[in-house]
Order: C-alpha cells, then structure tokens, then sequence
C-alpha cells in the first residue's frame, strides 16, 4: 500500500473534528461528495474506525487505503442495489464522482459550458430514491476541508443536467481552475471528458485489433508440423535442464 502523509503534516485536528461533527449532525441518510485527495483519505480512515459508511469510487483509490476502508468501497451499480427497498439509507454514503470512468445507460452526458462530461446517475437516483441531506466538501483557504450543506429544496424536481449543475458545477470548475496539490484523480476526471474517453477507448480498441490480428498471422503461418517440431524441441531443452 502506498504510504500516506504523516496526519500532522496534510490534516490538521481541527477541521478533522469539525468535518466529522458536520456529517454526524445530519444523521446517517446523508449523501457527502467531494474530490479524491489524500487529505480525504486519511480523514475517511479515521473517521470509519468509529463511524460506518460507504464510499463509492473507480480505481482512483488503488494502492492507497488500507484493506478495512477498502471494506467499505461501493461500485455505483452494488450500492444502488444494497439498500434497494430502504427508505433512508443507514450509513453516510461518500461519493467520489471525479473518478467515477464509463458510459452506457448508468451514465449520462453532461453539458457544462462547452465541456461535455460522462457522468454516473448515482448520485441523482440516491437523491430521488432515499432524500438524503447532501454535503459538499470543499477547501479552505489554509488547507484544510470544510463541508457545505446543499439544500434539498433546491433541487426537487430538476432533471439531471439541472441537479449536477446544482451539485458538480462549481467543484468541477474548482478542479479544473486549480487542481488540489494531493489530488489522486486527475486522470480518470480528464477521461469523463466525453472527447478524451471515446479517445481512449479507440485507444483500446486498436490494441485489440493488432493482438487479433497478430494471432491470427501467428495461426497461419504455423501448420501442425511446425507446431509439433517446436513442441519436441521444447521438451528435449527440458530434459536437458533436469538431466
């Protein structure tokens, strides 16, 4: 696992506490948003030794929580369907949207000024589903966490560009303006970029294609013959090696 900052140097008593108190205060049915950097992974440490929660994200976090905070690691799709038929959900549910990477009917196209973003309906059904009060982590200006509370009234019967316009608009501006200096999702945000995303995947796409192709080149030049000559040589170098 890679090592993390020591406490005293990225996170600072102080807004730990108030962060806490401001999840707590507003009971279990909360819905807490925020970017992916080390200052939130060391607070969600901390904060799920004595508290349960959820945390939905990509693989923005690999490498770098620890194997009990990594229990609490939701895909979009396992925590839509965990508490189904509840009416409020039981936990505090954190959602990291900035590396939250895909497209398909779980996602939707996001208009932001010129920017076209893929962006998961998670956060949108949990809020339609269970109501949930819904915390924005923002930064403050000596480097610490701050949450502000968005409120529910505000976004009663907007669709979904209208709700992550509500919710997401200034965070990604936030983002994109100025990066935070312990941000580990730069790369997985640049690809819910629509442009950038169908780019990688024709990336994958042509890598693919030339293993195929290479396979099936291999395929035809190499008749049974060939095939069992190498075999034989294969086997005779083994009986050497252990003669």
């Amino acid at each position: 696992m890679m090592r993390l900052p020591s406490l005293s140097k990225i996170a600072g008593l102080g807004w730990r506490r108030q962060l806490s108190q401001s999840i707590n205060n507003l009971g279990t049915n909360s819905l807490v948003l925020g970017a992916s950097t080390s200052r939130i992974v060391v607070f969600l440490e901390e904060y799920a030794k004595s508290n349960d929660c959820r945390i939905i994200a990509g693989s923005g976090f690999e490498g770098i929580i620890s194997t009990h905070l990594s229990s609490k690691l939701r895909s979009p799709a396992r925590l839509s369907a965990e508490w189904k038929f509840h009416a409020a959900v039981p936990t505090p549910i954190f959602v990291f949207q900035d590396q939250l990477v895909g497209n398909g009917p779980s996602y939707f196209e996001w208009q932001q000024g010129e920017s076209v973003s893929l962006m998961s309906y998670i956060d949108f059904l949990l809020f339609q589903r269970h109501q949930p009060h819904i915390l924005r982590i923002g930064e403050d200006k000596n480097g610490g966490l701050h949450t502000e509370q968005i409120r529910a009234s505000d976004l009663h019967n907007l669709d979904p560009q209208g709700f992550y316009q509500h919710v997401y608009g200034a965070m990604f501006d936030d983002l994109n303006a100025k990066p935070p200096r312990d941000w580990l999702a730069s790369t997985l945000f640049e690809q819910k970029q629509k442009h950038i995303y169908q780019r990688v995947i024709r990336d994958e796409l042509r890598l693919i294609e030339c293993i195929l192709r290479e396979q099936r080149l291999t395929s035809l030049h190499d008749s049974d013959q060939n095939m069992e000559s190498f075999l034989c040589e294969v086997q005779q170098q083994y009986s050497q090696l252990h003669s």
